[in-house]
């Protein structure tokens, strides 16, 4: 999404972090992930970190990849002062079906170029729901 959020011309306009529930802190991306993003012209340099309960306030949209992680997240806070926009990153693509998962890139061969494809396509249809909500 950084990358899609740069190439747009809008880095400096949109944040852009990634957390994980029970992310393991500090540690790198997988380098499956990091040759898959490399072949697409992308760099990962980010680290993991986990998701914090400040989150809920810092940011307008909060993304998971699974139904398992989504119900994780709503479990932290369902407060009317936590409201961010939590859904699922694979409802942002027009061509997945409602609440299509993002799947494990570790099964099969093209797993990590299956996921990177997917991911993008959502990430390009989130920037234009925040381009039609924020303009």
């Amino acid at each position: 999404m950084q990358h899609i959020v740069v190439q747009a011309g809008l880095g400096d306009q949109i944040r852009v972090e990634s957390a994980g529930v029970g992310a393991q802190l500090g540690a790198p991306a997988d380098p499956r992930s990091c040759a898959t993003a490399a072949r697409n012209g992308i760099e990962l340099r980010s680290r993991s970190r986990s998701f914090h309960r400040t989150d809920l306030d810092d940011f307008d949209y909060i993304l998971m990849m699974d139904q398992q992680n989504l119900a994780a997240l709503r479990m932290l806070s369902e407060s009317p002062a936590h409201r961010p926009e939590r859904r699922l990153l694979l409802d942002f693509d027009p061509d997945s079906p409602p609440d299509a998962e993002v799947p494990d890139p570790f099964r099969g061969d093209d797993g990590f170029d299956r996921v990177f494809a997917l991911c993008e396509a959502a990430c390009r249809g989130l920037l234009r729901q925040i381009r039609s909500e924020h303009q």
